[in-house]
This record gives structure tokens, C-alpha cells and sequence, in this order.
């Protein structure tokens, strides 16, 4: 019976480790934090190797779980295992979060929506201000790459327009190349491989 004991508690701290180190990791890599302190703390530290480090939260996870990893256990044996564990989890948790299929589009909405009727915001709106730092870098990167010649494969791009009023990030099914489309960004230029699944999810128009 002590043993059976033992086995299921090492298996709650385990759970219990993994939904911390979720929790903080997504805090820390994904929202702006109470009075957007986590924004506040992200700029400052712009593209040092913490910042960089907060803008994923995978790798970020992983250091996350080195500490919850000796809550679990103790063992020399088993704590690599554990940690990779933990953070293993975690990233579980994230992926199963962030991915929505929409007609085999692999789609992750950052919605940036008006408030509703009731003066409530939207489940989420916390790493708004985050997000759009990603699509500000996104544009400028795009603007910058308008002034350098044009290679094959931006040869074979396609104009498309975004049709919704939400901030949306989406990975081509042909290309797995990430696009960004804004109210403001919602024209561009899209390779010819991931066109027809785009145009399938009916939220964007082909442009002439």
C-alpha cells in the first residue's frame, strides 16, 4: 500500500509540475501580464537572449521546468527524464491551446476584436500588446524586403486579401510559411502553394 502510495503521489507532483511550469511559461512567452508588466519587462529586454528566449515558448519551457523537475524528484537516475517530461507536457498543453483546423488549415487567431455589448473583452485579450509587437516586426521585415531584387520563388507569389477584422497568423498547408495579416496589413503576397487552402477558409480573396 506504501508503495502504491508513493506512486501516486510522484504521479500528481508530476501533473501538478507540468501545469505549473505551463502556466508560468505561457505568462511569461504569451500574455502581457497583470498591468502589463511582462510587456513592460519584454521591451526592455528587445532582442538580448532573454528577450529572444520570451518569444518562445517551447525553448522557454524547457529552463522553466529545470526547477519543478526536483519537485518531482530527487533521483540523479531519473531527473533529466523528469525535466524533459515536465517541459514536454507543457509544450503538449501549448500545442493543443494555440492550434484551431479550419478546412485543413492549420490556423492560429490572435483575435484583436472590438469590445462586445456588455463592455466585456474577449477570452484571450491578455498578450495583445505582445502580438502586436510580432506583426510590427513582421511588417517591417516585409517593407525592408520590398527593396531587395526578386528571387525565384517570390516570382511565384499570389496577392491575397485578409477579410476579417481580427489580427490572424496562418501557416500555409503547401509551404508551412507563416503569414501575418492585419486591418492594416491585410493585402499580401502569398506563395502559389498555399493559395487554394486559403481561398478555402473563406476568409480571403484573390486579387488581380
Amino acid at each position: 500500500m506504501d508503495n502504491i502510495m508513493q506512486d501516486f503521489s510522484a504521479w500528481f507532483r508530476l501533473v501538478l509540475a507540468i501545469l505549473a511550469v505551463w502556466r508560468i511559461t505561457h505568462l511569461l512567452a504569451q500574455e502581457d501580464g497583470p498591468g502589463n508588466l511582462i510587456f513592460k519587462l519584454r521591451k526592455v529586454l528587445g532582442t538580448s537572449f532573454l528577450g529572444k528566449l520570451m518569444d518562445c515558448f517551447l525553448c522557454l519551457s524547457i529552463w522553466i521546468a529545470i526547477p519543478a523537475s526536483f519537485y518531482v524528484t530527487r533521483s540523479r537516475v531519473d531527473l533529466i527524464l523528469v525535466w524533459l517530461a515536465i517541459s514536454g507536457g507543457a509544450s503538449l498543453l501549448f500545442k493543443l491551446q494555440e492550434r484551431t483546423t479550419l478546412d485543413d488549415i492549420n490556423i492560429n487567431i490572435s483575435s484583436n476584436r472590438k469590445n462586445n455589448e456588455s463592455g466585456c473583452k474577449h477570452m484571450g485579450c491578455c498578450g495583445d500588446n505582445r502580438r502586436n509587437i510580432n506583426v510590427n516586426v513582421k511588417i517591417e521585415k516585409d517593407n525592408a524586403s520590398d527593396t531587395q531584387p526578386k528571387s525565384n520563388s517570390q516570382m511565384h507569389m499570389i496577392s491575397l486579401e485578409y477579410l476579417e477584422k481580427s489580427i490572424l497568423t496562418i501557416i500555409g498547408k503547401g509551404t508551412g510559411m507563416r503569414y501575418i495579416f492585419t486591418t492594416s496589413n491585410n493585402i499580401q503576397p502569398v506563395d502559389y502553394r498555399d493559395v487554394d487552402s486559403l481561398l478555402r477558409s473563406g476568409m480571403f480573396r484573390k486579387l488581380a
